[in-house]
C-alpha cells in the first residue's frame, strides 16, 4: 500500500508529460495507436492508414532530449512521394476529432499554411501540483508547438469560437 502512496506523489517526468501529449492529441483518432515501451524510452504511433503515418513521421521530431533521457518516436513508414505541408496534415490529422481544418492563404504577399484546431482544452493528469485536480490543461496548438519538428514552417492555431449573437 505504501508503493501506490508513494506513486500517487510521484511527479511526471518530462519524458512523460511528452508521451502524454502524443496520446492526448493522436489517440482519440480511430486510425491511430500510441504505445510507451519504458524501457527504451519508446513513443510509437502505429497505424494500418501507411499515408497517415508517413505524414506523421514528417511532422514530428524523432528524438526528443529530456537531459540524460533521450525519447525516440517512431512512425513505421514506406518511402514516399513528398507532398505540400497542407497535405501532409490534412493526411495526419484526418478522422482526428481535435483537428479542425488547414488554409493556405496568402499573407502580405507571401503563401501561408495555417493549422488550425478545434476550441477545446485538452487534459490530462499529469501531478501538475499547480493545478488543483493534479492535471495538465492547455489546446491542441500548444500540444502540437511543442512535439512538431522545428524546421516544419507552419501556421498553428485554434479555431474561433462562434458567439451566439
Amino acid at each position: 500500500m505504501e508503493n501506490e502512496k508513494e506513486k500517487e506523489v510521484a511527479l511526471s517526468s518530462p519524458w512523460m508529460t511528452y508521451y502524454k501529449k502524443l496520446v492526448a492529441l493522436f489517440n482519440d483518432d480511430p486510425e491511430l495507436d500510441v504505445l510507451w515501451d519504458d524501457n527504451t524510452k519508446t513513443v510509437t504511433i502505429e497505424s494500418t492508414n501507411t499515408f497517415k503515418i508517413m505524414a506523421l513521421e514528417k511532422l514530428l521530431n524523432p528524438t526528443v532530449v529530456f537531459g540524460n533521457i533521450t525519447v525516440t518516436v517512431k512512425c513505421l513508414v514506406k518511402n514516399g512521394a513528398e507532398e505540400s505541408l497542407s497535405a501532409i496534415f490534412k493526411t495526419a490529422f484526418a478522422g482526428n476529432p481535435h483537428f479542425s481544418q488547414v488554409i493556405d492563404a496568402k499573407v502580405v504577399a507571401m503563401d501561408e499554411t495555417f493549422v488550425l484546431f478545434q476550441p477545446e482544452v485538452i487534459q490530462f493528469f499529469n501531478d501538475d501540483t499547480s493545478d488543483y485536480y493534479s492535471n495538465w490543461n492547455g489546446l491542441s496548438e500548444d500540444i502540437m508547438r511543442d512535439i512538431i519538428k522545428k524546421d516544419i514552417r507552419v501556421n498553428i492555431g485554434t479555431e474561433k469560437i462562434e458567439s451566439a449573437e
